[in-house]
């Protein structure tokens, strides 16, 4: 017989058990301007907990360079964790992941995500940045004149794929050396600005960041078994297993929103495929004589980050040749979907990002997106439950009709989750 946890006499209790957070140097010394990289090495022969892993920095962007100075802005960085191109992981010297699109996908993760953090993140990635005040209160961003200049400390963190991965504790002593390396994205790509005209525009976009460090939690327990009972699993031949959600992103040709999309995948469990369209002048470098980065208050219309279905009348998700589900959805349907899919809810007290919830309209033009769901969601975290290619690679496909009434100036989008497991056997063997 088994009873609820209420109604439990039992108490469990972690004996010699501490945790404190500790500071890692960059490893690519100095300031470092956009489009380059920073590396974290984190500590060795130590127990960590990979969830907890930030990274600290102070922005300064670039004024704008009006001929009028009076007209003089700052750009503006739009979400702190958009400025992470491509995000790198090494373990003993050997790459365990990738992820290219970084900042698109990790924005996509977070407008439909559900818990007290990330509505926190939410809350603030869609401020106003007028309302931003420098350190003696003065407001600062987008204003006007000689106060225009934009710095400010970033914390970039939550991160997903490898290092929100489970169990989120692990030893280095037995995986190995731990190297984060983060590439940024060029600010030609991600900052926006105000202006409309090319007379107040002169200077081309730029960032730097300053005083970089980062953080982890490292833990210790020292309750003579923990440490030794993975040793001796080790010394039997049994490996130290770690599981993450690894994402691989296909992207089209600039087009209408009526196109297909297909890609081909091969994985133990493929858990997720999302599709969205994104503005091809998104994707174009800024410069003094284009102002395609401009920001509107209230949307998430900085077409850097825009995921659009606007047009779509009808999209049809394939797997292998079986359509799933049998139907061609329409924009009512593709939202339902995603709910389901995500396990969100429609209510403002808790559910998905308050922005996405006020309007159909401002959804699909700013929000967007499609989904397909092929695992059992679950809160188990040594679940792993999705599509299994079985050696042969798994063909996903997408097929798009639409009313193309916004033009021919959209990319398609499509990614894919998976599930990755990493088995570190006796002598760091990965």
């Amino acid at each position: 017989m088994v009873y609820p946890s209420d109604l439990s006499t039992t108490i469990s209790k972690l004996n010699n058990y501490s945790r404190s957070s500790v500071k890692i140097q960059n490893e690519t010394s100095g300031d470092v301007s956009d489009g380059n990289q920073i590396k974290f090495r984190l500590p060795s022969n130590s127990l960590i907990d990979l969830s907890s892993f930030c990274v600290h920095a102070k922005m300064t962007t670039a004024q704008t360079g009006a001929l009028n100075g009076a007209n003089d802005v700052g750009y503006y960085p739009c979400r702190d964790l958009n400025i992470i191109r491509r995000l790198t992981i090494e373990m003993s010297n050997n790459n365990i992941c990738t992820i290219d699109n970084y900042d698109r996908i990790r924005s996509m993760m977070l407008d439909y995500s559900m818990n007290e953090a990330n509505k926190k993140y939410n809350l603030f990635g869609n401020a106003n940045p007028n309302a931003l005040v420098d350190s003696t209160g003065a407001l600062k961003g987008l204003n006007a004149g000689a106060n225009a200049g934009f710095d400010y400390d970033i914390i970039l963190d939550r991160f997903i794929s490898f290092l929100s991965g489970a169990p989120s504790i692990i030893d280095t002593s037995v995986t190995g050396e731990l190297m984060i390396t983060i590439d940024l994205v060029p600010a030609a790509e991600c900052l926006f600005k105000k202006q409309t005209t090319i007379a107040d525009c002169n200077n081309a976009p730029s960032y730097v960041l300053s005083k970089i460090y980062g953080t982890i939690t490292k833990i210790s327990i020292n309750d003579g078994y923990y440490h030794t009972a993975i040793q001796s699993a080790l010394a039997q031949g049994l490996p130290f297993k770690f599981k993450f959600p690894y994402y691989e992103t296909a992207v089209s040709k600039d087009g209408p929103m009526t196109m297909s999309m297909r890609t081909d995948c091969q994985s133990d469990s493929i858990d997720m495929a999302f599709f969205s369209f994104c503005h091809s002048s998104a994707n174009s470098k800024q410069t003094v004589t284009k102002t395609v980065n401009r920001y509107l208050e209230g949307t998430n219309s900085h077409m850097y980050l825009q995921r659009s279905i606007e047009d779509v009348t009808a999209l049809l998700w394939n797997v292998n040749g079986m359509n799933i589900p049998a139907y061609s959805m329409d924009k009512g349907a593709i939202y339902n979907c995603l709910l389901n899919d995500l396990g969100c809810h429609l209510d403002r007290d808790g559910g998905i990002h308050d922005l996405v919830t006020k309007n159909a309209y401002a959804w699909a033009k700013y929000f967007g997106m499609a989904t397909l769901s092929l695992h059992h969601p679950s809160g188990d975290g040594s679940l792993i439950s999705g599509l299994s290619s079985e050696g042969t690679p798994v063909q996903i496909s997408v097929d798009c009709q639409s009313t193309n009434a916004s033009g021919n100036n959209w990319i398609g989008v499509l990614t894919v989750q998976s599930t990755r497991v990493v088995e570190v056997y006796a002598g760091r063997n990965v």
